[in-house]
């Protein structure tokens, strides 16, 4: 992997975790007056909030964390090692899996929208949003750059 290539690890680790010491037989139940909204870390917009409602993005097993996204902001494209859920309580994204915006999708409040591992995506929020994003960690993403000559991505 090439030095900065991770550039959501960070955002992580400034997350609150929520602790379930036994993930086999512990229900978990996680009320939405209780979660602990912290700052993102860049690259995320300025203004992004995250939360984590179960597991550590930042290590190997599963996880689920929200983000409230602001007005006007976008993430920019981007892939990730493993495949990534992501579903909006509320607002609107705008999901775009190639380098044409004009091929984006809109999805509203309980839209969802799985990226597979490895697919470049990008997003544009116009209204604040919250999404809710469950994926296998470590939850890391790398930016849409050209690869070298010869080659394939994430090498």
């Amino acid at each position: 992997m090439q030095p900065g290539m991770r550039f959501l690890l960070p955002l992580l680790l400034a997350a609150s975790i929520v602790p379930c010491t036994d993930r086999v037989n512990a229900a978990l139940f996680v009320e939405a007056g209780a979660l602990e909204w912290r700052d993102a870390l860049p690259p995320l917009p300025d203004g992004t909030k995250i939360a984590v409602l179960e597991g550590d993005p930042a290590k190997v097993g599963i996880y689920t964390i929200r983000l409230l996204v602001p007005a006007n902001s976008s993430f920019e494209p981007h892939w990730h090692q493993s495949d990534e859920r992501v579903t909006v309580l509320s607002g609107a994204m705008e999901v775009s899996t190639n380098s044409d915006p004009a091929s984006a999708r809109r999805l509203g409040p309980g839209g969802f929208h799985r990226n597979a591992a490895r697919a470049p995506h990008s997003f544009f929020f116009a209204a604040e949003t919250v999404l809710q994003i469950t994926g296998v960690g470590p939850w890391t993403s790398y930016p849409v750059t050209p690869a070298p000559a010869g080659k394939s991505r994430g090498e």
